[in-house]
């Protein structure tokens, strides 16, 4: 995978109307064969008119040009956005019931999962299942439809029931690797997942499936509830039908958790209250989403997907790791017997990630022990805010081996560190470099992931055929500045000294660009074709290329 951040170097830009050439409004390319046989289509470039031996594009001199250079440096992951199923009209939905107290009935005062009786409860609740419907469609047995949309769409869905049905605090490493595995076999036949789950540690499952599903294109949403969906005054049909609605309704291609009225991303959220309807918390990070009267995406933040990669799941795990929460007067022979054979640690610390630095054998405990090869991530008690090195306990820290954790919660400091250590083919530098990346938006990314490149990778869809990509971009709200860079957001498939690349926006005359990549100099050189304003000031864009 190539990462690039680019810094444009030189703009040069001259306004004048040039109408596409088969006059279709439409984009054309000039290839021709390969000439070396390889059946790669090649540009019909002319011979350069200064004698230099370079190819120069056929175009007609009065055409208006833009010209960029870029500087490859560092790497922050955009690609295209998530978006709604506005073109859809049915769509279906898995339902897996790990079990939870939303499927659980009480039994001598307790409450306990109920197997084999929750699809049968769903069916006589028509907020959740049109019969007349489904018998007038002849629908599979098992499968169950939500009422109709004011958009006139339906939501099929069919419930996968674990047996036996697990209360949440029992649940393990296996138990994610057989949801994620699930979803993988039935990645193909269905748009999106909802995964009932116990709300004690559903956190920490949300934030493992997170990192275990590796180029994941569509929404997979947890949801659970405080009361069970039998009692007459309970969370759970409601949460059930919220989390239904945005699966089938959107392309939010994520591990959520939605709850009360509330889409988070997974590895973002911690439960904060036992006797709450309102249980889940995302401190760091707005909500993905809020369904009140209408349901509002918040796109910018929605994590990128990458459609043009096949979706995977990964249960390697190394379990060999765990929690220390510092306390007042916690001793270095505790922390040296606690690091003794672990693989990696999550060192809860003070305020901004701070430690005693007036105990020279705790610091030296902690020292020996990354020195040995232990990975250690500091993270903040604070439900709120970040790891910073403002102060001087939280900098003997860092000098000491700990890498900073910046605003993640707990739950998915430590599911990354049992994803990243059991990467066997990666050296200790190379897991921490790993650790302190982005991954799946688990931690505030670069300021470099400005606004501006979420408008441009927010509207942008990619299909690649031959070499060729082709980009259908819609214009609302989007600069000519940002048309005219669009193609620049995944530029993947430069193989060769020269890509072609022709972009076609809605609306809008063709925009053909040509890209040219100096592989000693690193640096990405491209002009475009267009009748676009001109761009009077340089900027910055970042994006990912697969």
């Amino acid at each position: 995978m190539l990462s690039w951040l680019t810094s444009c170097l030189k703009t040069q830009v001259t306004n004048l109307n040039q109408p596409s050439p088969n006059g279709s409004g439409q984009p054309t390319e000039n290839h021709q064969p390969s000439p070396n046989g390889s059946g790669q289509p090649t540009e019909n470039h002319l011979p350069s008119p200064n004698g230099s031996g370079q190819p120069t594009e056929n175009h007609a001199d009065d055409e208006p040009k833009t010209s960029f250079v870029f500087k490859l440096q560092k790497s922050v992951s955009l690609t295209t956005a998530g978006h709604s199923r506005d073109h859809v009209r049915d769509t279906k939905v898995l339902v897996i019931n790990t079990g939870g107290t939303i499927g659980m009935m009480e039994h001598e005062n307790v409450l306990s999962p109920e197997p084999n009786v929750f699809v049968k409860t769903l069916r006589k609740l028509s907020i959740l299942h049109d019969e007349q419907y489904a018998q007038q469609k002849r629908l599979e047995k098992d499968m169950l439809v939500l009422p109709q949309s004011k958009q006139k769409k339906r939501i099929e869905y069919t419930v996968l029931e674990y047996s036996p049905l697990l209360d949440s605090c029992n649940m393990n490493k296996d138990d994610w690797a057989r949801i994620g595995k699930d979803i993988e076999e039935n990645y193909d036949r269905y748009d999106g997942f909802v995964v009932l789950h116990g709300t004690d540690t559903m956190a920490y499952t949300t934030s493992a499936l997170s990192f275990m599903c590796e180029n994941l294109g569509k929404p997979v949403i947890f949801t659970g509830s405080q009361v069970p969906i039998f009692e007459r005054r309970n969370d759970g049909r409601e949460n059930l039908l919220g989390a239904l609605l945005i699966a089938g309704e959107y392309v939010i291609p994520e591990v959520c958790l939605y709850f009360h009225h509330k889409l988070y991303r997974g590895n973002r959220v911690t439960k904060v209250d036992s006797g709450s309807f309102d249980a889940f918390t995302s401190p760091n990070l707005p909500p993905l989403a809020i369904a009140e009267v209408d349901i509002k995406i918040n796109w910018d933040a929605v994590v990128r997907a990458n459609p043009t990669t096949k979706f995977t799941v990964n249960t390697q795990w190394n379990s060999n790791v765990g929690l220390l929460r510092l306390f007042p007067g916690i001793t270095a022979e505790t922390v040296k017997k606690f690091l003794q054979k672990m693989d990696g640690i999550v060192l809860e610390t003070y305020g901004s990630g701070n430690a005693p630095d007036n105990c020279p054998d705790l610091l030296d405990a902690i020292r020996k022990a990354t020195k040995r090869g232990l990975i250690m991530i500091n993270c903040t008690q604070c439900l709120r805010g970040t790891v910073t090195a403002t102060y001087a306990t939280g900098q003997a820290l860092h000098e000491a081996g700990v890498i900073a954790g910046c605003d993640m919660t707990a739950e998915a400091a430590l599911s990354k560190l049992s994803y990243v250590l059991a990467k066997q083919d990666l050296s200790t530098e190379e897991k921490k470099e790993m650790l302190m990346r982005n991954l799946r938006g688990e931690m505030t990314a670069d300021p470099a992931d400005s606004r501006f490149v979420q408008v441009i990778a927010k509207n942008l869809t990619i299909s690649r055929k031959k070499g060729v990509l082709t980009s259908m971009v819609p214009t609302d709200g989007l600069a000519e500045a940002d048309r005219l860079t669009l193609g620049l957001v995944k530029v993947w498939g430069v193989t060769a000294p020269v890509t072609r690349v022709t972009m076609s926006v809605t609306g809008q005359p063709d925009v053909d660009l040509q890209f040219t990549y100096n592989a000693e100099d690193q640096e990405l050189q491209f002009d475009a074709t267009s009748q676009s304003h001109p761009i009077e000031k340089p900027f910055t864009i970042t994006w990912n290329e697969a």
